[in-house]
């Protein structure tokens, strides 16, 4: 039994708080036993009288209030400019077990209010079971101490994502891959499934072992977005030109009540664009080429779709056999979709696996906000996002959702074209690199390649830039 295993029954036998943070926590904090332990016992009368009379569930919210701005075991207070934090995820515990207690039990814990603690912890006791509390706390509390600040001096740990494609799906590209500092990979289901792409995801695991390297394996599902689909071969669309979506452009029926005169259709990321003239007749107003799976755009429109298709049911129902780390969910329109997710994953006991919220339409950029409690990390998926609003706007709203996640103390990633030009040329652009600088500059935990090094001729190179980058940006903001 691992060490988190051993943890969360002591969690859930009710045994004294400090103990079982140690055990579920001491790996993630990277610290021994013995030194957390005396941290533990250092936070002072508080923690000691929360322990002996409390139950585990006070004791665990101030830990993490504690790890999350600790001043120093002298005070054993927490750092004002986290309180907002910490009383935001109360809230949201509130809300989602639907007591008042839990919220103002949070808030004692956090003045160190022992007596009134312990009061309310008991009442709270006798209403709500146990387990369902503890799951949420440890979520909370994982996430608080992500940036303890018993790291010793460590800097933050920027994550660097690639996406898995047939430029890199070789074990040994993959390896040289991780040894300049990849450290997950990303897969699209959105053209193969999770198993037609055994072979991919086998070369990756292959390389994770002998690398000795411990990546996450990530999955981007189809979601609600939009894709249209299989062509016998690549279609040249010429600016001007009329052409009939459904003849040799398959789209999804969702679409057709939108279809109306003057509508635009935007295709693959906005590199084609057409212009509906009269039902499914378009101009096309920007050409290109278009292969299968390409995603479609409909500016404007709120197309009704569902969370999961059958496609993601099928695909989740194997990340256990493919060691499925982390779950991409695109187009997140509201925290429904997100809790549509989150109940599946739970359904196929994969609790643990993290989901990663894909704000790329409006409505997402909308209701970001709600998304904190139910997702691990947003998404700033410029690519879509970019069709959704004007492009001139999309530095800003990158810029607004960086700053509503840093608010809730939310992870988030930023991704597409971070090295576009490395696709076909050995070098990136000044821009591009400026992009990856200002990304982590601005707090971004993670920066992936999606083109780059899944159809790029240069995948290992990409990546090695775009650690480089990354670690540069961090050494400038110490």
């Amino acid at each position: 039994m691992t060490r988190k295993e051993v943890g969360m029954n002591y969690f859930l036998e009710g045994y004294n708080c400090a103990q079982s943070v140690v055990l579920a926590f001491s790996d993630i904090l990277s610290l021994d036993e013995e030194t957390l332990m005396k941290i533990s016992c250092s936070f002072g009368g508080g923690m000691g009288r929360l322990r002996e009379v409390c139950g585990s569930v006070s004791g665990m919210f101030l830990v993490a209030g504690l790890l999350y701005g600790y001043d120093g075991p002298e005070t054993g207070q927490v750092k004002s400019d986290h309180y907002a934090r910490i009383q935001y995820l109360a809230h949201e515990f509130e809300e989602k077990n639907g007591s008042i207690v839990c919220r103002e039990l949070l808030g004692l814990s956090v003045k160190h209010d022992v007596p009134k603690a312990a009061e309310r912890t008991k009442e709270y006791y006798k209403k709500r079971p146990c387990k369902e509390i503890v799951g949420i706390a440890v979520e909370i509390l994982d996430d608080c101490i992500k940036e303890n600040p018993y790291n010793h001096g460590r800097e933050k740990s920027i994550r660097y994502y690639g996406t898995l494609g047939p430029a890199c799906e070789d074990a040994k590209i993959l390896m040289e891959m991780l040894h300049v500092g990849m450290t997950g990979i990303r897969l699209n289901l959105s053209h193969k499934s999770l198993v037609e792409s055994r072979e991919w995801v086998d070369h990756f695991l292959k390389a994770k072992k002998e690398s000795k390297i411990d990546a996450d394996f990530m999955i981007d599902l189809m979601g609600p977005e939009l894709r249209m689909g299989t062509l016998d071969a690549n279609i040249i669309l010429k600016e001007g030109e009329s052409i009939c979506l459904g003849d040799k452009i398959m789209i999804p029926q969702e679409i057709e009540p939108f279809l109306k005169p003057g509508q635009v259709i935007l295709f693959d990321d906005g590199k084609v664009k057409l212009q509906v003239e009269h039902k499914r007749v378009c101009k096309v107003l920007q050409g290109g080429i278009l292969s299968s799976r390409k995603s479609i755009a409909l500016p404007g429109c709120d197309i009704k779709n569902p969370t999961l298709t059958a496609e993601d049911l099928e695909n989740l129902s194997h990340i256990k056999e493919f060691q499925v780390t982390q779950v991409m969910l695109p187009f997140v329109r509201g925290k429904e979709d997100l809790i549509c997710l989150r109940q599946k994953l739970d359904q196929l006991g994969c609790e643990h696996i993290k989901i990663f919220a894909k704000i790329e339409n409006v409505q997402g950029v909308e209701n970001v906000e709600e998304f904190m409690p139910y997702c691990d990390c947003i998404v700033i998926a410029r690519g879509d996002l970019g069709n959704a609003v004007p492009l001139t706007k999309l530095p800003l709203i990158q810029e607004q959702i960086a700053n509503v996640c840093k608010r809730h103390g939310k992870e988030f990633m930023v991704v597409t074209q971070m090295l576009n030009s490395m696709i076909e040329c050995p070098y990136p652009t000044r821009a591009e690199v400026n992009d990856i600088f200002h990304a982590v500059r601005q707090g971004a935990s993670s920066i992936m390649l999606t083109g780059e090094t899944a159809a790029g001729k240069y995948p290992v190179e990409s990546m090695k830039i775009l650690v480089e980058t990354g670690k540069t940006s961090q050494i400038s903001t110490k």
